[in-house]
């Protein structure tokens, strides 16, 4: 389905089981998936809402983390015992419980946060039942809309007229914290809606609705390009890294950080200003050929 903008530009509302990324049988191989589970991961960390002990978060990140880089082959009881809980090297899973406990617990904070904080997540991260080595799917309750989609020429850049921008990330562990950067994401999107030359692709939480069909739009669009970062919200500063990475092959292209001061401004006009600056410095680093 189709939605017009004011400008007469046309949206694309589509499932995210749809989007080209969509992981192959061996989705670690695939640094776009990739980097959208180790996006997931730190935002489930952050999120007040999963209510896991310390230690648990230890277990979620050392799983995800070692699947991520080795398949998983290597998540076993006795690994978990000695990496994440510190036990001695003559533990015996099978005597001392603590990891199918603390396991339980973990399937349960996840199940939590992805009815809550998580509903509209991209990525759902599980551990099933009788192993360690977590799942990754698409989340089906989530949704992807393409900006602008139009032709687009080839291109040398980096930087090509397609990207896919990710949610930034709060790190502040705070309500206040996540508010901004939900609203940072806004404005990011607002500010590259500017630019008609591009094509921009996000996964904003939209509600759902009839089934979308008609993809064909997206059949000559690539996303070569991922945007993403991080906001740390204290009380009396805001701190905010953004970096654009190559997901052909992982690497890092271009980056930024921007301090503000709180004082006698409003989150609303800092996530504005901040949200502009960030789109007027990555596009200033675009090769002169290539901005038009």
């Amino acid at each position: 389905m189709t939605k017009s903008a004011n400008d007469g530009r046309q949206f694309l509302l589509l499932p995210s089981s749809e989007i080209q990324f969509d992981p192959p049988p061996d989705h670690t191989d695939d640094p776009v998936f990739v980097r959208l589970v180790t996006a997931q991961l730190d935002f489930i960390l952050s999120s007040p809402m999963f209510d896991a002990s310390e230690r648990n978060r230890r277990f979620l990140r050392y799983i995800v983390e070692e699947t991520l880089a080795n398949g998983g082959a290597r998540i076993k009881g006795y690994s978990v015992g000695i990496s994440v809980f510190d036990r001695e090297t003559n533990f015996d899973p099978q005597i001392d419980p603590v990891v199918r406990i603390e396991a339980g617990r973990l399937r349960r904070s996840l199940e939590r946060y992805y009815l809550t904080d998580g509903r509209c997540a991209p990525v759902r991260i599980s551990v099933p039942k009788g192993g360690y080595v977590p799942l990754f799917e698409i989340n089906p309750e989530a949704k992807t809309v393409a900006s602008g989609v139009e032709p687009i020429g080839d291109t040398a850049s980096h930087i090509e007229r397609s990207m896919f921008v990710l949610p930034f990330a709060s790190i502040s562990g705070s309500n206040a914290g996540e508010r901004f950067a939900a609203g940072l994401n806004e404005e990011l999107i607002v500010e590259f809606g500017k630019h008609r030359e591009l094509n921009i692709f996000t996964l904003p939480c939209l509600p759902t609705g009839d089934d979308h069909t008609e993809l064909e739009l997206l059949k000559n669009v690539t996303a070569r390009s991922v945007l993403g970062g991080s906001i740390r919200l204290d009380t009396d500063k805001v701190r905010v890294i953004a970096h654009l990475v190559d997901h052909r092959d992982n690497r890092h292209v271009w980056s930024a950080s921007i301090d503000r001061k709180l004082k006698r401004v409003s989150h609303a006009d800092l996530e504005r200003d901040i949200g502009h600056e960030i789109v007027s410095r990555l596009l200033a680093h675009r090769p002169a050929a290539n901005r038009g």
